[in-house]
């Protein structure tokens, strides 16, 4: 039998510690036997009686400290070290924990950012400098003209026009990559998106939303505030395969990355600040 209310019953309480509900049984059905108000669980739902004799289950999921799960496509987080494989103290390899296997990876030893401890928000990151970068050549999260959201958490300390994060090759044909530079810009071969803000030392949280298959439908906000856009060079988006962090073999990042989020949609007003306000309590960025 599930608990019953004559067993337990809770009822104007000022403070509790908890309730554990041990070793229950939960019902054959939905018409089983109960009294309003019995509870039971077991591995897969909960289960309430709402009425005499009548139950309904809930489903139990995975907790994600991500706030938004749906459609996402790539998470890399620099301050899980079960993401991280180590060469040394650089890293070859960093995977993708969305579940969708898009890690990215770097062989020459001379290119591999550094895993530098207790950088922001007593949390980890990846170093890059200027020669750094790791990629994924045959795959890509987020493809064609498909709407996206995409934030980076990253800092820069160079002086010129550098990428933290490229979908597509560093070259090709028109509207072929996607990449989101520290001026801040969204740069598209033979196209781009450039806003009135910059990032600079110190880390900023940077989304990217585009709605539409234009860079005229891209917009961005920088810790969660707006951009207005600073100019445009229309051309269509037609991401192709590939992406890389730190850039891909050229402009590449002089800085820090601790956080990669991309999803195949354009993220609500709502969703979108969910994840920002999730970004700025876990790496301490107001």
């Amino acid at each position: 039998m599930a608990i019953q209310p004559s067993q337990l019953e809770i009822d104007n309480i000022v403070a509790a510690s908890g309730l554990r509900l041990s070793n229950p049984t939960v019902p054959a059905s939905d018409t089983d036997t109960g009294t309003q108000g019995d509870i039971s669980w077991d591995s897969n739902y909960l289960y309430v009686c709402t009425s005499g004799d009548t139950w309904k289950r809930a489903a139990l999921s995975t907790w994600s400290e991500l706030p938004v799960t749906a459609n996402l496509e790539l998470w890399l987080d620099a301050n899980d070290s079960s993401t991280i494989t180590l060469n040394g103290s650089t890293v070859s390899q960093w995977d993708d924990k969305s579940g969708n296997d898009y890690h990215v990876s770097q062989g020459t030893a001379s290119n591999q950012p550094t895993l530098t401890s207790s950088v922001l928000n007593s949390k980890n990151v990846l170093r890059f400098d200027g020669g750094d970068y790791l990629t994924n050549a045959s795959a890509t999260p987020v493809g064609g003209s498909t709407n996206r959201t995409i934030f980076v958490v990253f800092n820069y300390t160079g002086s010129d026009i550098r990428y933290a994060f490229m979908l597509g090759p560093s070259a090709g044909s028109a509207g072929d990559n996607f990449g989101i530079t520290q001026e801040i810009a969204v740069r598209v071969q033979f196209g781009n998106r450039i806003w009135s803000s910059s990032v600079g030392s110190s880390h900023s949280i940077v989304s990217i939303v585009l709605d539409g298959t234009s860079t005229t439908d891209i917009s961005a906000w920088q810790n969660g505030t707006s951009l207005g856009v600073s100019s445009t060079l229309s051309n269509t988006v037609n991401t192709q395969s590939s992406f890389g962090v730190g850039g891909q073999g050229a402009s590449m990042l002089i800085g820090d990355v601790a956080e990669v989020l991309v999803y195949s949609s354009a993220l609500s007003t709502s969703d979108r600040e969910s994840v920002e306000s999730y970004l700025s309590n876990k790496w301490g960025i107001t």
